[in-house]
């Protein structure tokens, strides 16, 4: 059965060349969208936060029992969980060679502008 599977998957990456399309590619060009969700992801992500609510108290429970008998699990299960709901910290490198305004906006919508080096004026 495993040949069968495997010459199948063969002979579709022959008929996709032959058909002048190379490896790896299909019939629609555009295909979905980098960055798009699909049917499946999407139906995935709403079963198991419709799972999350319907078990949200049998999930209390069990964290708190185990953080009674081993508060270092439950500390680890809790930094897990968090990475899920706040995001993370990205860092990035800038260099520039121009100047840089820096807006703050505030309730009276003032602009504050960085100080401009009197050398460059």
């Amino acid at each position: 059965m495993m040949e069968t599977e495997s010459n199948s998957s063969t002979d579709k990456k022959k008929e996709n060349t032959l058909a002048g399309r190379g490896p790896g590619h299909t019939n629609n060009p555009s295909g979905r969208p980098k960055g798009s969700k699909s049917a499946v992801t999407i139906a995935m992500k709403e079963m198991m936060v419709e799972f999350v609510r319907n078990n949200m108290g049998t999930m209390q429970e069990l964290y708190d029992r185990v953080a009674e008998e081993d508060p270092k699990t439950a500390l680890h299960i809790m930094l897990k969980a968090m990475a899920y709901v706040i995001p993370t910290k990205v860092e990035a490198d800038i260099t520039t060679d121009q100047p840089i305004q820096i807006i703050f906006p505030t309730q009276n919508n003032i602009i504050i502008e960085t100080p401009k080096d009197e050398e460059t004026e």
